[in-house]
């Protein structure tokens, strides 16, 4: 029967070893007072981040804006998938709807108040580029006409999807370091 449990004690040794020297417990040594600290390290920092989480999500505006890009994308990948389909009616759709739903969560605006001078005002303010502001109006302008226009073939369905797609990301880059330079001029 000793021989069966002997590695038991074997395993006891070498455990109380790895935990304490000269005859220490685990709770008098050093090691237990380096998990407490890192314990409350953790406890700390997730109690932070737990915080920033939730303030950042309870500001809606904020949180549109930042949501914008991706919705967008989303519509202009379906948009992409119509283009692919030649259905054309409802691919102009979808890339006005990319657009304008854009520029409403990145400006927080509801939809029925935006048009064209609202939009340029606000992208002025927030200081966008003009050359921005004015391709992105000539993007809506553009879509907003094939949509209603005869059939100019697939070329220019291509055309107009490669500029809702420059435009957008150029928007949301300019504003993204607009954003960062103000945030280094207030340092």
């Amino acid at each position: 029967l000793s021989r069966s449990i002997s590695y038991l004690a074997r395993i006891s040794v070498a455990v109380n070893t790895l935990w304490a020297s000269n005859n220490e417990t685990f709770f008098s040594g050093n090691s237990y007072w380096l998990c407490y600290v890192v314990a409350v390290v953790l406890f700390v920092l997730i109690v932070i981040l737990a915080n920033k989480y939730r303030t950042d999500n309870q500001n809606v505006a904020k949180s549109r804006g930042r949501k914008a890009n991706k919705i967008a994308t989303k519509r202009l990948k379906y948009a992409a998938v119509l283009l692919k389909n030649k259905k054309r009616g409802e691919f102009y759709d979808e890339v006005l709807k990319a657009l304008w739903g854009y520029i409403a969560d990145k400006l927080n605006m509801p939809q029925e108040h935006l048009n064209k001078d609202n939009i340029q005002s606000r992208l002025e303010e927030k200081g966008v580029e003009q050359t921005l502001i004015d391709d992105f109006i000539k993007a809506l302008d553009n879509c907003e006409f094939a949509r209603y226009a005869p059939d100019s073939g697939h070329d220019a369905m291509a055309a107009h999807y490669a500029s809702a797609v420059d435009v957008i990301s150029s928007i949301d880059s300019n504003m993204k370091g607009k954003k960062s330079s103000s945030k280094a001029y207030m340092a």
